[in-house]
C-alpha cells in the first residue's frame, strides 16, 4: 500500500551517491510524518539508495580550528521505518582544497520511531569546510522506509565563540 506524498527537490542540498534524497510530508508508505514541522527528508517511491550533504565554510574560524579548540555537535532524528532499512547521519572534515580530513558517522537507525542521533567531535586542523550529511539504504522491500528530520548544527572553540546554530530544512 503506497499512498504518494507531497515531495519537492531539496535546496542548498547535493547529492552524493544513488537517488538524491527529496523532502516530503510523509515517509514513501504514507505510514508516519516529520517529527516536527511539515517536511522530512526520504528516498523517492521505489528506490534503493541514497545520500546527500550541504557543505558550510568554516574558513573564519581557521584559528581556534588549528589551534585544536573547536568542536562540532551535529544532529539529526533518525528513522528506519521499522524495517531492515536504515538512516544514518554523518560530518565531514575538509581542507581548503576540500580534501577529506575525517568522516564522523552516527549508528544507523532501523527503529519504528524517530530517535536522536549526534556527533559531537574535536575538529582535526586544517578544516576549512565542514559537511553535514545523510545516508539512506533500503535493504527488504521495493522503497526505502528510513527517514529523517531536524538537522543541527553548530561549533564552538575554548574561547566561547560559537558559530551559531544552523538549522537545516
Amino acid at each position: 500500500r503506497r499512498r504518494p506524498s507531497a515531495v519537492s527537490p531539496v535546496r542548498g542540498w547535493t547529492g552524493r551517491s544513488g537517488t538524491t534524497p527529496i523532502s516530503a510530508t510523509t515517509d514513501p508508505q504514507g505510514l508516519y510524518g516529520p517529527h516536527s514541522g511539515s517536511r522530512l527528508f526520504s528516498l523517492p517511491v521505489d528506490t534503493f539508495a541514497g545520500s546527500m550533504d550541504q557543505e558550510i565554510d568554516v574558513s573564519s574560524y581557521a584559528t581556534p580550528i588549528d589551534a585544536s579548540n573547536s568542536t562540532i555537535v551535529a544532529s539529526a532524528y533518525l528513522h528506519g521505518g521499522g524495517t531492515s532499512d536504515y538512516s544514518q547521519l554523518y560530518v565531514q572534515a575538509l581542507d581548503s582544497g576540500h580534501v577529506s580530513l575525517n568522516v564522523y558517522y552516527t549508528a544507523v537507525e532501523r527503529g519504528a520511531s524517530y530517535v536522536l542521533y549526534t556527533i559531537t567531535q574535536a575538529l582535526p586542523a586544517n578544516t576549512r569546510y565542514i559537511r553535514i550529511g545523510m545516508i539512506f539504504q533500503r535493504e527488504a522491500g521495493s522503497s526505502c522506509n528510513a527517514v529523517t528530520d531536524d538537522f543541527a548544527l553548530s561549533i564552538s572553540d575554548d574561547a566561547a565563540v560559537d558559530f551559531p546554530p544552523r538549522a537545516f530544512q
